[in-house]
């Protein structure tokens, strides 16, 4: 089923396993929006449009 909804659930899948591994490593016991920024700031989160200059 993860596989058949066009990756998005997978990608919600492994949002939440990043910022949960985020979380542990910075000490915490919640995790705010910091923790998810800072996940989805590493490059393997990043397309190449998204990096492209217009």
């Amino acid at each position: 089923m993860v596989r058949s909804a066009d990756g998005v659930l997978r990608y919600a899948r492994n949002l939440c396993v990043g910022c949960l591994i985020e979380a542990v490593r910075s000490a915490k016991t919640t995790i705010d929006i910091d923790s998810v920024n800072r996940v989805l700031m590493q490059p393997h989160w990043q397309k190449e449009t998204d990096l492209k200059d217009y």
